[in-house]
């Protein structure tokens, strides 16, 4: 599975840099894009982009403004989706490595379902796509000429000038 990891989450003292061949211990966040809520479907999970994938899963847990999935693997939001458990979401998702809501506070939380999984580091890409500024001092990267490279571990103090975004490609050792 390739999962998204921006450097800030590494700034911020939540992981350590990750390298090739290491083995981590994290739970998976999603940001759903356009997605819809549907009473029937079937669990399917295709990479569609970089750390984007479509996906249909079903509701396995929802509390407040969070929500757990099952799309093959588990993930949290904390994004508002109004879907009740067992209904599915279906659409696009992006996935990444929990920035700490999961670990820090939900987690703790003893009818929350454990979702956090050990994973095998196989691959690090470091996207190098180029920036454009959106508005005056916003930039955003111009998915029309994506590109990365591959690199051996992540360096989030340096790399892109502390902005870097990683693409780590992972093996589920064993889920929670």
């Amino acid at each position: 599975m390739r999962i998204g990891l921006s450097a800030w989450i590494i700034q911020d003292g939540n992981y350590p840099d990750f390298a090739v061949g290491g083995v981590r211990s994290f739970a998976l966040e999603f940001y759903a894009q356009p997605f819809a809520i549907s009473d029937v479907g079937v669990v399917a999970c295709t990479r569609r982009r970089n750390c984007v994938y479509d996906i249909c899963g079903r509701v396995a847990f929802r509390k407040d403004d969070f929500t757990v999935i099952d799309f093959g693997w588990r993930a949290y939001s904390e994004q508002r989706i109004v879907a009740d458990v067992g209904q599915w979401i279906v659409g696009q998702l992006y996935i990444g490595i929990d920035p700490f809501m999961y670990f820090e506070s939900w987690e703790r939380q003893p009818d929350v379902p454990r979702i956090k999984s050990e994973w095998r580091i196989d691959r690090i890409f470091r996207e190098t796509t180029p920036l454009i500024e959106e508005k005056p001092k916003y930039f955003v990267r111009d998915e029309s000429r994506f590109s990365e490279i591959e690199v051996s571990k992540t360096d989030a103090w340096n790399d892109e000038e502390g902005n870097a975004s990683y693409a780590l490609e992972c093996t589920e050792i064993t889920s929670a």
